[in-house]
């Protein structure tokens, strides 16, 4: 059992500290902006705060939703279904829920 749990956490720490060394990397290279287009910094990491505005209209065809002034639309489904956490026969501990995957109860 040895055998498999060396590399596995081998893996697991050298992929911690790639994705460490990559937010180092990003942290050094990202410049401050002021809320204008500034063509100069085309392709670089760049952090701006302010408060966001857009006279944009965004459109949900499915529901025939207009939204002006919006950003995105995130549509979030569930379903309120039966779910057994021991995916075995019926049993008493099945629970009902909302749940934003299928069930498969056949």
């Amino acid at each position: 059992m040895l055998m498999f749990v060396i590399p596995t956490i081998w893996f697991s720490e050298k992929k911690r500290i790639g994705l460490h060394r990559l937010i180092e990397a990003a942290e050094n290279s990202c410049v401050t902006a002021e809320l204008v287009v500034d063509d100069e910094l085309d392709y670089e990491l760049v952090y701006v705060t302010g408060k966001v505005k857009t006279d944009q209209i965004v459109y949900d065809r499915e529901f025939d939703l207009v939204v002006p002034k919006c950003l995105r639309i995130v549509r979030k489904v569930e379903m309120y279904q039966w779910e057994n956490p021991n995916s075995s026969m019926m049993c008493l501990s099945d629970t009902k829920g909302w749940l934003h995957h299928h069930v498969d109860t056949s």
